[in-house]
């Protein structure tokens, strides 16, 4: 998805968290991010990274971001470009104060927009999709307690769609398996006090040479599963959260760790903020987080003997299809396991996190919202996050919040 003849319109569209972006405004896939890190050793790769270099560059010298979209923002883009051919007014920081009724349907809502009350009629039916509510307050009732824990939803999925609905009686899911699509979350504390969050979806855990470790210093998850299970396993114990990514400088060279990014780039000024951790020994990088060294130590050893090996007898680290294509498919003997040999060592501070929440409004088949009665009430609908996902709690694959709707 392309956003060149959006013009002026293109600054709408809200930009990607900073670290998700590489040099300070590309947005890349994962088949992208496998090129990047082959790029010095495939001549495909090297091709297709120049490519994707030149057109950020001839979009830099017009825009503020590269226009080449992917994932959630081309989603968008495809939506408003769609809408916007079709002769639609798109109005954004709008808030919404009522559904309206009439004849026993919901036929409108009631906006403040730029300081005006105005109720906008609807002919067929009203749509709710404002995100969940994991940024809100309602969200901490439905997520086990952790010491910390970081969304990456942004600041207006707070429930909004939930509240408007609930003045009509709909009803809303039972409590599931997860009431939230999980992921681990790194946070850097800049210099002026803000914070950026990282969610650690495909670019490091599963790498070779990367392994996690809980507060006692020892492994307690496969680091190659799904970001929804890492994270609950992190909710499994109480030490097991916050945890801390471990790496040695091969992986860091090869693959980066969190918001810090593979050679060539310096990674000084993380490890000046406090978000990355180094030591030329895994005994002074266990003193800097506050880990038994004699422990991370004989972690890392128990570790090695299999990596050496292309194994993960403790935790099936690379044990199946997903694992390895999370992987280095281009690593031997294994995509997912390498010993932690070469200093220095890397770690990071991993909080639980989520994406969003799968716990929403109760929808019929055809995403028209239901009432406490079952019965569905005319012309209201919910799609994403609000509509109460019909996963049940589990999260099977990413995109299962767009599905549904």
């Amino acid at each position: 998805m392309t956003a060149v003849n959006w013009g002026d319109a293109f600054r709408d569209l809200r930009s990607p968290p900073p670290g998700m972006l590489l040099f300070g405004g590309m947005m890349v896939n994962r088949v992208d991010i496998q090129h990047f890190l082959d790029m010095r050793r495939s001549l495909r790769s090297l091709a297709h990274c120049t490519r994707l270099l030149l057109r950020y560059a001839r979009d830099r010298v017009k825009y503020p971001r590269g226009t080449r979209l992917a994932m959630g923002n081309a989603l968008i883009a495809r939506m408003a470009t769609t809408a916007l051919r079709k002769g639609m007014s798109l109005r954004l920081n709008v808030n919404v104060l009522t559904l309206c009724e009439a004849q026993g349907a919901v036929r409108g809502v009631e906006i403040e927009y730029q300081g005006q009350r105005e109720t906008l009629h609807a002919r067929r039916g009203v749509v709710l999709a404002a995100g969940g509510f994991a940024a809100g307050a309602l969200a901490a009732r439905y997520r086990p307690h952790t010491r910390e824990h970081f969304t990456m939803s942004p600041p207006a999925n707070d429930g909004a769609a939930l509240h408007l609905a609930a003045a009509l009686n709909a009803r809303e899911g039972a409590d599931r398996a997860s009431n939230f699509f999980w992921a681990p979350v790194s946070v850097l504390t800049r210099a002026d006090g803000s914070e950026e969050r990282f969610p650690h979806l495909v670019t490091d855990r599963a790498k070779p040479g990367v392994i996690a470790v809980n507060q006692r210093a020892v492994r307690f998850v496969n680091e190659s599963s799904s970001y929804h299970h890492f994270a609950s396993a992190m909710q499994d114990a109480a030490e097991n959260a916050p945890c801390f990514l471990l790496c040695d400088a091969q992986a860091m060279k090869r693959y980066g760790l969190g918001l810090a990014r593979p050679a060539p780039v310096n990674n000084d000024a993380l490890v000046a903020a406090g978000y990355l951790h180094k030591a030329d020994t895994l005994a002074a990088l266990a003193q800097q987080l506050g880990l038994d060294a004699q422990t991370l130590s004989e972690t890392v050893a128990r570790y090695n003997r299999d990596a050496a090996q292309g194994v993960d007898r403790e935790f099936a680290k690379g044990g199946n299809s997903y694992n390895r294509a999370m992987g280095d498919p281009g690593h031997q003997p294994d995509a997912c396991n390498a010993p932690l040999l070469s200093a220095p060592f890397y770690a990071i501070k991993l909080y639980t996190g989520d994406l969003g929440t799968s716990r929403g409004l109760v929808t019929t088949a055809d995403a028209q919202v239901v009432n406490t009665e079952g019965h569905p009430i005319p012309g209201l609908y919910a799609v994403g996050n609000d509509m109460d996902s019909l996963m049940a709690g589990t999260y099977p694959g990413p995109g299962i919040t767009l599905g549904p709707g």
